[in-house]
This record gives C-alpha cells, structure tokens and sequence, in this order.
C-alpha cells in the first residue's frame, strides 16, 4: 500500500490527500518522521480541506518518536476537533503516564470510557516494536499485556475493561485473542 501511494505522489506531487495517506501509513509502519512531514505537506498544500485526522497522525506520530510533550498538544487538539474519535484519548491518555501525570491520565481514560468501553484496542496498526507502545507489548503485535496493566493501575484497583474483555493466561496476566 505504501508503494501505491508513493507512486501516486511521484505521478502527482499535488495530491493532498496522497500525502495525508501516506503520512498515516508511516507512522503505523515505524516512520515517524516522515509521517509528521507528509501530515505537515498534506495541510500546507490543501488547508482547508477535511480529509482524515491529520492532526491525530501527527500526535500518534510524536507519540512514537517519544516526545509526549508535543504529542499530548497535538492530541488535545485532534480532541478538539474530533470529540468522538477515541483514539486521540487513548494515545493522550499513555503520553500522560508516560510523563507520570496519572491524575490526568485518569481523567482522560474516563472521558475515555464515557465514550467506548474499549479502552485498550486488541488488535492496534503499527508495527514497530521500538515504538513505546509497541515496546510495552513486548515488541509483539496484539500481546496486550503491559498495557492492560497500566490501564489497570489507572482504574486504581478497579476492574480492568481489559480483564473483563480479554481472556487469561496461567499466571493471571491477560492474553491477547488471535486474528480472525
């Protein structure tokens, strides 16, 4: 998919929304920087259309290069312009662990929920495990552990929606479901 989208920019070099696809498609491959600066041509060659949630991208973009700060402002205004999109909450909601700003984590993972019950996605698009959160999976796409642990701590002892969805291994710990 990446291929046909960067053959449609070399074809097109004006193609705002090729530039949009192809930011979103890097940085679920592991190409953070690239997806911020495709996200960023994609605005500037066509601000006023609406097309996906580029702002998103680029916060989840930061989010993997690990510059939390400048994604949780990224994520507060994709918030901003998407109230209902949970995965700007969801990403929002680990940079502010990250950081160790757990009462906002909180308070974001409620807002969260009043939303979906899904906190935690059992199968999330990126792929590289040196991304944060796909270091905190163990490198492993869909082993949902670490993070059904820390949306397990922000509940502060309460019942995990990840518990609740996810069945458990022997030593207790949640198990992520195969692909259908």
């Amino acid at each position: 998919m990446i291929d046909l989208v960067d053959r449609a920019l070399t074809l097109n070099p004006s193609f705002a929304h090729g530039w949009y696809l192809s930011g979103l498609l890097k940085a679920w491959a592991g190409y953070p920087d690239l997806a911020i600066e495709h996200v960023e041509t994609s605005l500037r060659l066509s601000p006023r259309e609406h097309m996906g949630q580029p702002i998103f991208v680029m916060g989840a973009a930061y989010f993997f290069k690990r510059r939390f700060d400048e994604a949780a402002a990224k994520l507060l205004l994709s918030m901003q312009d998407h109230p209902g999109y949970p995965n700007s909450y969801r990403f929002l909601a680990a940079c502010y662990a990250y950081l160790g700003r757990l009462d906002e984590a909180r308070a974001i993972v409620a807002r969260l929920r009043a939303i979906t019950p899904l906190v935690v996605q059992s199968d999330p698009p990126w792929r590289n495990p040196e991304h944060p959160v796909g270091a905190a999976l163990g490198g492993r796409r869909g082993d949902m552990t670490a993070i059904c642990r820390l949306d397990s701590h922000l509940n502060a002892g309460a019942m995990s929606v990840c518990t609740k969805s996810l069945p458990l291994n022997s030593s207790g710990s949640p198990v992520a479901r195969a692909r259908a």
